[in-house]
């Protein structure tokens, strides 16, 4: 948060907290005073397994701080009645690393435009075979293979 007042932060945290059951050392304000203008985002990061999923919002002027929180905190909460290991964002940004090594596999929930996207020009642009096989209830598992 950066130069807006303290209580549009509190009023966020407070309700992240209460959307999904986080105890008070859970969450924090953080203010930065050198920021250039005002502004406010929300983070949710969530530690699973290997890595962290982060969740962000930004405010914006005449968006209420709590319909910022509440979007971001459904989609952490979305993140976590998936049981997927990696988060609709996650999963276009992964794609590139594992096509150029060659191989590898990861389970995931819905396919965002900007994964699909990437699955197209990856298979424009690399000699590997990107196979998706879908599960029950919108899962999918990515399986990445060199046709060498």
């Amino acid at each position: 948060m950066a130069n807006l007042p303290r209580s549009i932060a509190e009023r966020e945290v407070k309700l992240i907290g209460r959307l999904l059951s986080l105890a008070g050392d859970s969450l924090t304000v953080e203010e930065t005073r050198d920021a250039q203008g005002p502004g406010n985002a929300v983070a949710i990061e969530i530690e699973a397994g290997d890595h962290t999923e982060v969740f962000t919002g930004f405010g914006e002027m005449a968006v209420r701080a709590e319909a910022v929180a509440t979007k971001v905190a459904q989609e952490a909460r979305a993140y976590i009645a998936s049981a997927v290991p990696v988060g609709r964002y996650l999963a276009d940004q992964l794609l590139v690393p594992i096509a150029l090594g060659g191989a590898g596999r990861f389970r995931t929930g819905a396919l965002s435009r900007h994964t699909t996207t990437n699955l197209e020009v990856i298979r424009a642009f690399l000699d590997v075979s990107i196979e998706l096989v879908e599960e029950p209830k919108r899962i999918w598992t990515m399986v990445v293979a060199d046709r060498k």
